[in-house]
């Protein structure tokens, strides 16, 4: 487990955020102020999370209990990035404020900003303003010459990257359109990420069955020292975020199904029915490899307006939730073909994460799944009285750190269903959304 630092989302490339040591074994329930989208993160005996009561906490791991909670001017949603003893978080709500065939701006007339606290006191240390909303979660360059910066995309269409120690500016480069909640990857000095046009683009192309409508969406990779483009190819998402392994960069879209119906009346407000599109690009050329076409299924907005998910590489695997039609793949990350495919009580809306074979991951019924990873049968699922959102598990030793609605858990592996069991008692309704 990290001692000081927790640099993107799942803190790794693969998005596999298990821990061997400490060898915790704890269980405990800790309940917040509103409901809990972003990640989580784990650095040396902290928890560091944050909810829609605009609030980034510190929590002791071993015990649950709260250390310091900082406010934001707006709901913070991305992943708490940790470095040189500070966290440094995102706000933004996720609303287009601006849009047409050339520009897409999403966030809120009074802009929103990256903050950065002090990780032992939650102090703010500065903050960093934008037009754009910054839920989307950055990663961070630890370089001995340079220093740490952070970089990251938002809603105005450009990517940033700011000095951790001071918040100043480093970078400001122009990205082939906004993101919104599709986090960045880090991989071998290149950062990988995705962006999308504004929607009145997308569906003045999609009106005319244009195939352009998907080239309005992007997977790319930039050059964290000065932000230029390496590679743009499409599709790409504005939710989901890019996943590594095995030479390849994975990315999900949700597609309205009457983007393929010659005859469909497509509006502006078409996004009812909709397909999963999973796609694998050449980390180092972009070059399409491979695309996954699921099934479709409606639009499912509980806990998270988000639709578009990250996945999980291990092993030339890619396990990728498909939460249009309710199930959960095995992907042969280097062809494509499908190893396994279930379906899922509700729709998944969450990264997976892996240990000693089995993937962990829940629902936004309350359903929490323990999924064997060779053939996707399921080992055990936990029936919890909220829903889950996109915030994806943590394991550290024997310990799986998990959010469920407005309460984050600490379940024992060894004990998981009988922990929970315990845990789930008067725990508080989560808001209605």
């Amino acid at each position: 487990m990290p001692d000081a630092t927790w640099p993107e989302f799942q803190f790794q490339v693969d998005d596999n955020a298990v821990f061997t040591k400490p060898a915790w074994s704890v269980f405990w329930r800790t309940d917040l102020g509103m409901r809990i989208n972003g990640g989580l993160a784990v650095v040396g005996t902290r928890l560091y999370a944050e909810d829609f009561d605009k609030k980034t906490y510190a929590i002791d791991a071993r015990t649950g209990r709260k250390i310091w909670e900082q406010a934001a001017d707006n709901v913070v949603m991305s992943t708490p990035l940790v470095s040189d003893g500070i966290v440094i978080v995102g706000s933004g709500t996720g609303a287009e404020m601006l849009g047409n065939m050339t520009q897409a701006i999403w966030g809120r007339p009074a802009g929103d900003a990256i903050y950065g606290f002090d990780a032992r006191t939650g102090a703010r240390r500065w903050r960093f303003s934008t037009v754009g909303e910054d839920m989307a979660t950055g990663v961070v360059i630890n370089d001995g010459r340079l220093g740490s910066r952070y970089v990251f995309c938002n809603g105005d269409q450009h990517a940033y990257a700011l000095d951790v120690a001071t918040g100043k500016q480093l970078w400001r480069s122009l990205l082939p359109g906004s993101c919104l909640m599709s986090n960045l990857t880090l991989d071998r000095g290149r950062v990988y990420g995705s962006s999308g046009s504004s929607w009145e683009s997308i569906s003045a192309f999609a009106r005319r069955h244009d195939l352009a409508a998907y080239r309005t969406l992007w997977t790319w990779s930039l050059n964290p020292l000065d932000g230029t483009l390496l590679w743009t190819n499409s599709p790409g998402s504005v939710h989901g975020g890019t996943t590594v392994g095995g030479g390849m960069v994975f990315d999900e879209f949700a597609e309205p199904t009457s983007w393929r119906d010659p005859n469909a009346n497509i509006t502006a407000a078409d996004n009812k029915l909709r397909l999963d599109i999973v796609t694998g690009f050449n980390e180092q050329t972009g070059a399409l490899r491979w695309q996954y076409v699921s099934a479709s299924g409606p639009v499912v907005q509980v806990g998270s307006r988000v639709i578009e998910y990250q996945g999980l590489y291990q092993s030339g695997a890619l396990y990728q939730t498909l939460p249009l039609p309710s199930e959960f793949a095995a992907f042969d990350a280097r062809t494509g073909r499908v190893r396994w495919i279930f379906h899922t009580a509700a729709p998944v809306k969450m990264t997976a994460i892996m240990k000693a074979g089995l993937l962990y991951f829940g629902d936004e019924g309350g359903n929490f799944y323990v999924v064997r990873a060779r053939d996707g049968v399921v080992a055990q699922q936990i029936t919890f009285p909220n829903y889950f959102t996109c915030s994806p598990p943590v394991i550290v030793g024997d310990t799986l750190f998990v959010e469920n609605g407005r309460s984050i858990y600490a379940l024992r592996l060894s004990h998981l269903a009988s922990d929970a069991e315990a845990l789930v008692k008067n725990a508080p309704a989560a808001p209605a959304f």
